[in-house]
């Protein structure tokens, strides 16, 4: 086990970009609602661009609409599609399910800003939902990642305190995240993990099943 995890009781990932590659998927949703209203594919690296704070903002961020109107039928549009094409493309990260099954001794949860029935829906299809004792998304709570009042309600279903736990994820929400609740951060090098400003006070793992194997 990595040095980081001694002393530790929980986990807590994020899903998106540390857990699973879901970038194929999300672009392909994103184009669907563009080619409805007549405009041009984006590629993958410019959807990722928006991928972290919510589909919301990523939907006002890649469809220009009018109205508000507007952006909640680009929304819907989004969301109908995604949930009929969860995991056409999308895949665990190289090694991370035999990373859960080396971390079962901990207690390992989900935190993510995708709505929390889709990333359920994501990791049922994916077989690995079984290995997390809490899964919370967007809509699970008043208020998303980075805000730490979601963080502690994870620990608190998990049984520890931020001193007692680690969060793992790819991008500055989840590093900010962890900041607010007082967690160390482990930041992986895959998804979008160029957004986040490295610092000494993180964990830098090429990769998540470094965790388990150094």
């Amino acid at each position: 086990m990595h040095p980081v995890l001694d002393g530790k009781k929980a986990i807590i990932f994020d899903l998106d970009g540390t857990l699973v590659d879901s970038f194929p998927d999300i672009q392909a949703s994103v184009n669907y609602a563009r080619r409805k209203r007549g405009l041009s594919e984006l590629s993958i690296e410019q959807v990722m661009g928006f991928v972290g704070n919510g589909a919301r903002v990523l939907i006002d961020s890649c469809i220009p609409t009018k109205s508000e109107n507007e952006s909640a039928a680009a929304l819907a549009d989004f969301r109908g599609y995604y949930a009929q094409h969860p995991v056409d493309l999308s895949r665990p990260y190289e090694g991370v399910e035999q990373a859960l099954v080396a971390l079962s001794d901990f207690a390992l949860g989900v935190l993510t800003n995708k709505p929390h029935g889709l990333a359920l829906e994501v990791l049922k299809q994916l077989n690995i939902e079984h290995y997390f004792k809490a899964i919370f998304g967007a809509d699970s709570f008043s208020a998303m990642k980075p805000d730490p009042a979601a963080m502690k309600k994870v620990l608190d279903v998990l049984g520890a305190d931020a001193e007692q736990a680690v969060m793992v994820g790819d991008s500055w929400v989840d590093a900010a995240a962890a900041k607010a609740a007082g967690m160390q951060f482990v930041l992986v090098r895959t998804g979008m993990w160029k957004t986040v400003e490295v610092n000494d006070d993180m964990v830098v793992l090429d990769q998540l099943k470094n965790l388990v194997s150094i």
